[in-house]
């Protein structure tokens, strides 16, 4: 059984300040390619092939995942082989969609017969943002509500603690069939671990009124915008929550050169962001043309790794034999 899993694009964390009842919760959406795609079979023991270019905390956290749901199958092993993955820690969600691939397979050829929120809370992810842990299911833009503020300690990336409840899916909208996505990744240092952990804990709590304006312009600017494909007011809000919040201090983090490249875009009237804290850059388009020359003239200075155009996509994941 082969499952083929999306990336997602993380727009923005909401509440990073306990200005609500709820912190974290934000605002993402699929994309059909890059893929992380993974080959489930039987076997009599554990053996997990492909994941060599995989940081060796994700290959721990892999090798966990394995063996709980082996344990959850009353089996003795299982097959794993990684035979396509996006790049780590760039921003396109990698490590959820990975873990829900295992996840799902593993649940669907022992036929263990788990639930959709089981198998969420069984991949430990969604710790922080519930954007990939429902992207994988539903595709299409997804606005999820975030964790009870009682059970946050302290703000912390996704992967850094596993949730003890779901974040709620708020909704989740089509993504415009005529719009399309550019994806340019720089080529820059990247941060995890235990760097990121430390990213959250010297620019978290914000101040609350950050944290408000951000709520306010995810909820009644991306999201009507997604809804309404009103490419004007999407470009509008997405510079605006670059400017303040916690959005802003991801942005900050990065190299000069791709503050400015992303500056430009959207200087210039284009909807374009960070990924998560990057370096990722998305820029959506109106059309499925290629990609414009106004977008290449703003991303020359940067020395990037790929650059390509994909499209957004309304499936999470899919199965073939």
């Amino acid at each position: 059984m082969i499952i083929t899993a999306r990336s997602r694009i993380h727009v923005s964390l909401a509440d990073m300040a306990f200005a609500s009842p709820r912190g974290f919760g934000g605002v993402g959406f699929a994309i059909r390619d890059p893929c992380t795609c993974v080959r489930i079979s039987p076997a009599t023991q554990i053996q997990i092939d492909g994941i060599d270019k995989l940081d060796a905390r994700s290959k721990f956290a892999l090798s966990e995942l394995v063996e709980r749901m082996v344990l959850r199958a009353n089996k003795t092993g299982c097959k794993i082989e990684l035979l396509n993955s996006p790049p780590q820690h760039v921003g396109f969600g990698s490590q959820t969609s990975l873990s829900l691939a295992v996840a799902a397979g593993i649940n669907a050829i022992y036929d263990i017969g788990l639930q959709q929120d089981e198998l969420q809370l069984l991949s430990g992810r969604g710790g922080g943002s519930g954007v990939g842990i429902h992207a994988f299911f539903h595709g299409g833009v997804i606005w999820d509500a975030g964790r009870a503020r009682e059970e946050i300690v302290a703000y912390q990336p996704s992967g850094a603690g596993a949730p003890i409840t779901l974040p709620p899916l708020m909704l989740r909208i089509h993504f415009p069939t005529t719009w399309s996505v550019v994806l340019a990744l720089p080529d820059c240092l990247t941060i995890s671990g235990a760097s990121e952990k430390e990213f959250f804990q010297n620019n978290t709590p914000i101040p609350e009124l950050e944290s408000l304006r951000t709520m306010a312009e995810l909820y009644h600017g991306v999201l009507p915008a997604f809804h309404n494909s009103d490419y004007r007011a999407l470009a509008r809000s997405l510079k605006t929550i670059h400017g303040f919040g916690f959005k802003s201090r991801e942005f900050r983090r990065l190299p000069e050169s791709i503050q400015e490249a992303v500056q430009c875009l959207q200087s210039r009237g284009l909807a374009a962001g960070i990924s998560s804290l990057g370096p990722l850059i998305y820029i959506l388009q109106e059309d499925t043309n290629s990609i414009t020359e106004l977008v290449e003239q703003c991303l020359r200075p940067l020395s990037l790794k790929s650059l390509s155009r994909v499209l957004g996509c309304d499936s999470g994941h899919d199965v073939s034999p």
